[in-house]
């Protein structure tokens, strides 16, 4: 993939126009291309893993260049392509509406949506995808990229012990069959991505995460004045 970005459509929805997300996303100086495939299936797997109805995929020349960019500055990349992604798959008119379907005609996957998720790679060489749930608020949706691009951009930088690391370790390896795809999504409450085990949720019937581990926040230095004004207090 020559462009930073791709989104990738199933072509069911050739007719939906990208233009404007495209444009989005230029408007940030990155190349964006929009890309349609054939419908994959069937699978065989956890429906959290089958590519979504749009897949918006990070190429390996885009995630090398987010340590260039500015902490400041990635929060808010790519944001109006992201709000402009969103109405396509979460708003009132929503064009993306791609489910996964059982034989008695359930609804599989939830609480997670298949109309759209995120792709990139891991230092490893393995895929990582960004889940999002189906209530996702435009916002958050902006939130969730924001947090995955600054957990990917941590996970590059060093060999070990970064956030994304430390929370998928944390899966016990019984539950990391090879080839293993990483999962994670973004927790609306928390402001945090949290690491999907995806096949202990599968066993337990529920939603099992290990939220990433965040920096504490060192206390205050106390100043010269408030030493000073503290010595004072103690003569008074």
């Amino acid at each position: 993939m020559d462009s930073d970005i791709s989104i990738s459509v199933i072509n069911s929805y050739k007719d939906v126009s990208f233009i404007e997300v495209e444009e989005a996303f230029r408007q940030d100086q990155i190349d964006a291309e929009v890309v349609f495939r054939q419908k994959e299936g069937p699978f065989a797997f956890l429906e959290w893993l089958i590519p979504a109805g749009a897949m918006l995929i990070y190429s390996s020349k885009f995630l090398g260049k987010l340590g260039e960019i500015h902490a400041e500055r990635l929060n808010t990349l790519l944001a109006d392509g992201f709000r402009k992604l969103w109405s396509k798959a979460f708003g009132t008119k929503a064009e993306i509406d791609y489910r996964i379907i059982d034989y008695q005609g359930r609804v599989k996957g939830e609480p997670f949506s298949a109309a759209i998720k995120s792709s990139a790679h891991l230092r490893d060489g393995r895929e990582i995808l960004m889940l999002y749930r189906t209530d996702i608020s435009e916002e958050d949706f902006v939130r969730a990229n924001s947090a995955f691009l600054t957990a990917i951009r941590a996970h590059l930088a060093v060999e070990d012990g970064d956030p994304l690391s430390v929370a998928l370790a944390q899966i016990p390896p019984d539950r990391v069959p090879p080839p293993y795809t990483a999962a994670v999504y973004f927790n609306a409450t928390t402001g945090n991505l949290e690491a999907v085990d995806y096949v202990g949720s599968s066993m337990e019937g529920r939603l099992v995460s290990h939220p990433l581990p965040t920096a504490k926040k060192k206390p205050a230095k106390k100043t010269r004045a408030g030493k000073k004004n503290t010595k004072q207090n103690r003569k008074r």
